[in-house]
């Protein structure tokens, strides 16, 4: 005889209970259902078997167990573990500590933090960990007395589940104070006591705020780990429950937290003594490079008032070098956070510095700072100060000797605003005199760009031209400059077969082939580059009516950018968000359309001068998105307005 199907249903949530990690819920409910369960006893009783010798039960699992008929329980070989079975809790550890989380009932995850650099660390986890180790660093200062600079690329963090499995899909603010409190105790080598938990979001300036799901996860975290009977949440946090055997503790900030949690002074020791200035420089310009934006500025801040205090060890001289390069990375920080007085306030003082120390301070650094501001300005569409800075480079590099390279870059850095404003024949001829003062190894690059410029203004002749210049130079340059230029080669190649496809009648089958089998040669997209080869190799299949291939290889597209933080990413991902989004509506998925355009406007009001550049589009999206069913004349307006954004970046 068949099971009854209510019980085929319990048996299917025993195993979910299994998958997710709630292995106490998971014997309770075995427990619960035992007598109705007969057809799947000898299963369920040897996964208990297993989890009495790999798992934390608690006592409430062990007594529910122990209820079972004794002759069943020696049947199955549990009586004599169960008998034997020793409630136990894990030692103190340094930098480990659970913490709950909400899914379908919620669940339990640790968090394990060390102090090594990994390649490939996700850009989200870098994120959540930066805006969590600046309190922690900031709080260590004050107890401490001298300057320590934050640095979160020596540090990673890996989130297991209850069966010792990294889950990278756990996400979220909540566990963001259990990651301070690990991260304080790796710090300083002081360990986490076993029965401390938290779940509460952190600011930069160290408050403690308030989570969703409380109840489920307290309840959760109280049966799945016996041992926590402490847990932290902010003091802003409502509750209106109570967990029994369980002290919820509210914090106000993170200081407070610290203090509960670790009592007892910081050993000074366990932390370097002194400051190496040109370590430090270098990794405030690796968080610049990796859109750490408020660490850079704060280490660079930091740095300065060590450099300008008067007991700082160094000589004028190397003072001034390496002030120059904290008030360059501090008006550059500034400029991300579109704060143009401070920008502008910065950036006097290291034209100052350099001035004033032209022997000390050599004039590469000082061209090719002055050259990497006006691409930013370029990058949050300040276009107008972009150029006037490149153009007063120009006429300053004309009076220095030697920089040759730094013109070249220079030239290639206002080809590319003039590119962005679709200036085209502005464009090509500055990049043209860009490649006649780079060295015959450098030229590769530049010839890509002028390849990009061509196919921008749909003179698909003169891009091939250029792109087979590209090629050639590639073929001959050597083995790590050609692994370097390649992708890059791919990329704008890719967009040359997409649109000249998209734009030419004959060949179109071929050029759409050989741009799949571009995107073939990138099946992991881990970068921009290959994420973007993706993206037209998805439009490419949605042009070929092979819509699952190309809304599907589109998704895979965007799950890459919206896994990344940074002003630059998340307006590739506009891009790609718009190609799809004029797609739904070509198609009439007017829903699925419309969720896009909401995100499309999300990105584009994300940063202070990108949001005023959009502001009319942004507007539009807020018009169109206030009517729940759109009309026909409005769908050709909002398509409009997605081709007008989609032109307006210059990526």
């Amino acid at each position: 005889m068949a099971p009854d199907r209510s019980i085929e249903n319990i048996f299917k949530e025993i195993q979910a209970l299994e998958k997710e990690g709630n292995i106490n819920l998971l014997i309770l409910e075995v427990v619960k259902h035992y007598n109705n369960l007969r057809p799947y006893r000898p299963e369920l009783m040897e996964r208990v078997a297993f989890y009495l010798d790999n798992s934390i039960l608690s006592p409430e699992t062990i007594r529910a167990l122990k209820s079972l008929p004794l002759v069943d329980l020696q049947n199955f070989f549990l009586s004599d573990k169960l008998n034997s079975f020793h409630i136990t809790s894990p030692a103190p550890s340094c930098g480990r500590i659970y913490f709950p989380i909400i899914a379908t009932r919620g669940q339990i995850y640790e968090i394990r933090i060390q102090k090594k650099r990994i390649k490939g660390f996700l850009p989200l986890k870098l994120e959540l960990l930066d805006q969590v180790g600046a309190p922690v660093y900031s709080l260590l200062q004050d107890l401490l007395s001298w300057n320590l600079f934050w640095d979160p690329g020596q540090f990673s963090f890996q989130i297991l589940d209850t069966f010792g499995r990294e889950d990278s899909t756990v996400s979220g603010q909540s566990m963001a104070l259990p990651l301070a409190l690990a991260l304080y105790s790796i710090e300083t080598k002081k360990d986490l006591p076993p029965n401390l938990s938290a779940t509460a979001a952190i600011k930069r300036d160290g408050s403690v705020e308030p989570v969703e799901g409380l109840k489920e996860k307290l309840a959760t975290l109280r049966r799945e780990r016996h041992f926590i009977d402490t847990v932290f949440v902010s003091k802003r946090q409502e509750i209106n429950f109570a967990i029994r055997d369980l002290k919820i503790v509210k914090v106000d900030n993170l200081k407070d937290t610290i203090n509960i949690a670790f009592p007892g002074p910081v050993d000074p020791s366990v932390f370097p003594a002194g400051i190496d200035v040109d370590v430090e420089i270098s990794k405030i310009n690796e968080q610049y490079d990796s859109y750490l934006i408020d660490t850079c500025l704060g280490n660079a801040l930091r740095l300065t008032r060590y450099l300008e205090a008067r007991d700082c060890p160094l000589s004028r001289e190397e003072r001034a070098k390496t002030l120059f390069v904290c008030y360059w990375r501090r008006g550059s920080c500034h400029c991300h956070k579109g704060q143009v007085e401070l920008t502008k306030r910065n950036l006097d003082k290291a034209n100052a510095l350099y001035n004033k120390y032209k022997g000390i301070i050599r004039p590469h650094t000082y061209l090719n700072m002055k050259i990497s501001h006006g691409v930013h300005l370029k990058d949050i569409f300040r276009y107008k100060e972009a150029e006037d800075l490149h153009k007063a480079i120009i006429s300053e590099a004309e009076n220095i000797t030697g920089v040759d390279e730094e013109q070249a870059k220079n030239l290639s850095s206002l080809s590319q605003l003039y590119l962005a404003q679709r200036r085209f024949q502005e464009a090509v001829e500055l990049q043209k005199k860009a490649i006649s003062l780079f060295r015959k190894s450098e030229r590769y690059r530049n010839h890509n760009y002028l390849a990009l410029i061509y196919t921008r203004n749909s003179d698909f002749p003169m891009a091939a031209r250029a792109f087979k210049q590209t090629l050639n130079l590639l073929v001959q340059a050597d083995s790590d400059t050609h692994k370097k230029g390649l992708p890059f080669y791919h990329l704008y190649f890719s967009e040359y077969l997409y649109k000249s496809g998209m734009n030419q009648k004959r060949g179109v089958k071929q050029r759409l082939q050989e741009l799949h089998e571009i995107a073939d040669r990138y099946p992991d997209i881990t970068w921009y580059v290959p994420a973007l080869i993706h993206k037209f190799s998805g439009c490419a299949f949605l042009s070929e009516e092979e819509e699952n291939k190309g809304l599907k290889t589109l998704e895979k597209v965007m799950q890459f950018f919206d896994s990344q933080f940074d002003a630059m990413h998340r307006l590739l991902g506009v891009t790609v968000r718009a190609d799809r989004a004029l797609y739904l509506l070509e198609t009439f998925q007017i829903d699925e359309a419309a969720d896009d355009i909401r995100s499309i406007r999300d990105s584009l009001s994300a940063q202070k001068d990108i949001k005023q550049f959009f502001n009319k589009e942004i507007m539009k999206i807020r018009d169109y998105l206030r009517f729940k069913y759109i009309k026909e004349n409005q769908i050709q307006g909002m398509k409009k307005m997605l081709t007008i954004v989609k032109n307006k970046i210059p990526y």
